[in-house]
Formats: C-alpha cells, sequence, structure tokens
C-alpha cells in the first residue's frame, strides 16, 4: 500500500531499461484501474511503481475522470 509512483510514458521502456541494467523484477502487467504498471522492489522491499498516465482497458471497478 505505501509505495512511491513514478508517471512515465512507457513502461516498457523502463522494463528494458531495469533489465539492461542487470535487474530481474517481475514483468509488467495492466492493474485494476487499467493501466500499465511495474512494480520495482529495493533490497529492503520498499516498493516503486512506474505507471503510464492513460489506461488501456476499462478499469475494473470505477471510471477514471480526467
Amino acid at each position: 500500500m505505501h509505495h512511491m509512483a513514478l508517471g512515465v510514458p512507457s513502461v516498457k521502456k523502463g522494463y528494458e531499461t531495469v533489465l539492461q541494467r542487470g535487474s530481474n523484477p517481475e514483468k509488467p502487467k495492466v492493474g485494476r484501474d487499467g493501466k500499465w504498471q511495474l512494480n520495482l522492489y529495493d533490497p529492503n522491499f520498499t516498493r516503486v511503481e512506474l505507471m503510464e498516465p492513460k489506461p488501456v482497458q476499462k478499469p475494473c471497478c470505477s471510471p477514471i475522470l480526467d
């Protein structure tokens, strides 16, 4: 629940960057809000989330208002 979220133009590019730098994170996924996201963890399990600003599918729970 507690984490730092960073808006990025491309989660795919962020994922490719962390792979190139030697990390092995879980693969990106579409979250409940319909947006691509990538969760990254440091050695203390602090989570940093990369998320695209626009949904790519309908959110599960409620519409997103712009």
